[in-house]
Formats: C-alpha cells, sequence, structure tokens
C-alpha cells in the first residue's frame, strides 16, 4: 500500500526531511515500512520560458506498508511528531485519491476525526486491484 505524507505550508522543506528522519527512527523501533523522499514535479501552469527548474524539491515522504498494516498508527506516529516538533505546516496523507489533513492547530475534536479519515483510508478505493497495488 502506498501512502504519502505532505507538508504543503513547509516552503523550504525543513519539516518535511524532519518528519522523514522521524519515521526512520520509527522504523528502527516498529514502523514496518519502507519510506522514502520524493519531489513532485512541477505542475504544467509552471513550466514555460520563464520558469527553469534547478533541481528537485523533496516534499513528498511516501511510504510503502503491507496491507495489513492501520493508517491511525501512523495516525499517532504524525501526531507524536508534531508535539516534539511543532511544525507550521499541515500534514497532508494520502491514499488511493483520498487524503486526511491535519492543521497544525487542529482541535481536539479535529485530531479525532484526522484518526478516523486515516482508519478509513485502510479500506482500498473501489478502482485499487486486489493486493494494494496502484491501478
Amino acid at each position: 500500500m502506498d501512502v504519502c505524507l505532505r507538508l504543503p505550508d513547509d516552503s523550504d522543506g525543513g519539516e518535511v526531511k524532519q518528519l522523514y528522519d522521524w519515521l526512520l527512527a520509527e522504523r528502527a523501533v516498529d514502523l514496518d515500512a519502507e519510506i522514502s523522499l520524493r519531489g513532485d514535479p512541477p505542475s504544467e501552469s509552471l513550466l514555460g520560458d520563464d520558469f527553469d527548474v534547478m533541481g528537485d524539491v523533496l516534499d513528498i515522504v511516501q511510504l510503502v506498508v503491507e496491507s495489513s498494516f492501520q493508517l491511525a498508527s501512523l495516525g499517532f506516529i504524525i501526531l507524536e511528531f508534531r508535539r516534539a516538533r511543532r511544525p507550521r505546516s499541515h500534514v497532508v496523507v494520502e491514499r488511493g485519491g483520498r487524503r486526511a489533513t491535519l492543521r497544525p492547530d487542529a482541535s481536539p475534536d479535529e485530531v479525532e476525526e484526522f484518526l478516523r479519515e486515516l482508519d478509513a483510508m485502510n479500506e482500498p478505493p473501489d478502482d485499487e486491484p486486489p493486493g494494494g497495488g496502484t491501478p
């Protein structure tokens, strides 16, 4: 199962790197996942004669986890990261075209909703083939 984490308000990529390092440390303890940093290609509207891409901006943490992995567990890891680091950016978790967003100043009710949305993502989307692969 592929899961992407974005911090859209992180303009310099510092918080994404901190989250990536945090997840690597969790993997050493109990998170069984392939974890990588990757860049999101610039949108076509940004490309043109006046736009020059100097290199990849690594702004997405990608996890490849077993299908039995519970995304709510990832939610608790993200909450631990936020308590320790106090990031300024939203955290967006995406899987199969669905997303859950946690604001930096989320209320307890919003945190609960974020965890419920992650839990709902455990069910594969209608267009995902059996086995959790990408269509």
